[in-house]
């Protein structure tokens, strides 16, 4: 499993990536590559776009000497909800 924390602006880019957890280094720098090359719908409030911190955790399966993502969960919030 890999853990990580994203901060994207207010057009959906990811702007920061900070892996919390990985099994190990190569893991945890694919998981920074692979989440920063994501984009996502930008979070509004009161109808004005804000900046959007939340946490993605993947879970991993071993194929031979390779491992496969099974999914990662769904985007939320972090604690008590966005910060700016």
């Amino acid at each position: 499993m890999a853990v990580a924390e994203l901060v994207t602006d207010v057009t959906g880019s990811v702007r920061d990536v900070t892996v919390l957890q990985a099994p190990d280094e190569a893991i945890a720098e694919a998981v920074a590559a692979a989440v920063r090359q994501w984009r996502f719908a930008p979070r509004k409030v009161r109808g004005q776009a804000v900046p959007l911190v939340g946490k993605l955790t993947f879970y991993f399966r071993q194929r031979g000497k390779a491992f496969v993502v099974e999914s990662p969960s769904s985007l939320a919030p972090i604690s008590s909800g966005w910060r700016r």
